[in-house]
């Protein structure tokens, strides 16, 4: 078409038809070089952000994984000195029980399943992830205490309040939260997670299905959990 353009409009009258095919040709390499090129860029997009996603989400509940939230921790405990945030870290209560008893596929659908219902309780900007087994975090920013804990128990209610079907089964579950806050301060991610695993634990051992909250000030040193009495459900009350 580029030849005989040429030709038509005078501007190579003179142009033999087989110079014109030569043109012609030459026109549709070149566009198809242009459309592949485009196609190409389009690909290594594309491919680039499954692979981002892939190195940033949990295969099985399609969350954050334990790199991404570690990531976002680093980021947000350099940056925000000054400015609340919180931590939770939690647990599937009795998770072991439920592999050794029904099969490891159920464990799976109930991880994906608590998953599933914890994330209709967070908020916008809230960085929910799997970091392994049956632990998840979950990384609050611009969070005071007080919300933390309002989170942390709304969390505790809502898994406890639904019931996991696998099969014929219908099987309750309950988790188990650990709480930490910066408190404005500045503080290492190794000190707040050490800080909320400590407060994890003393949910535990407290009888689970519940959370926690660590004390101020947060101290590599420190390992006090103020905590006040359970309620019936086993929830701790902070003070």
């Amino acid at each position: 078409a580029g030849g005989n353009m040429l030709i038509i409009t005078g501007l190579r009258p003179n142009l033999q038809l087989y110079q014109a095919a030569s043109i012609d040709l030459l026109v549709f390499l070149f566009a198809a070089i242009i459309w592949n090129f485009g196609f190409l860029i389009c690909t290594v997009d594309r491919l680039q952000t499954e692979i981002e996603q892939l190195a940033n989400e949990d295969e099985l509940t399609g969350i954050a994984n334990r790199r991404m939230f570690m990531n976002r921790l680093t980021e947000i405990c350099k940056k925000r000195e000054g400015v609340n945030f919180s931590m939770l870290l939690f647990d599937l209560d009795r998770f072991k029980a439920i592999n050794d008893k029904h099969g490891h596929a159920a464990g799976d659908a109930a991880l994906k399943y608590a998953a599933a219902v914890i994330k209709k309780q967070l908020r916008p900007g809230d960085v929910f992830a799997r970091l392994g087994g049956d632990e998840f975090g979950l990384l609050l920013p611009t969070t005071t205490v007080a919300e933390a804990t309002a989170i942390a128990k709304r969390i505790v209610s809502a898994v406890k309040a639904t019931t996991f079907s696998w099969g014929s089964l219908e099987l309750g579950l309950t988790v188990s939260i650990g709480i930490a806050s910066s408190k404005g301060s500045m503080i290492s991610p190794e000190t707040l997670m050490e800080s909320a695993d400590c407060a994890l634990y003393e949910t535990k051992r407290r009888g689970r299905d519940g959370y926690s909250l660590f004390a101020a000030p947060l101290e590599p040193a420190s390992n006090i959990v103020r905590l006040g009495d359970f309620s019936s459900t086993g929830s701790a009350a902070r003070t």
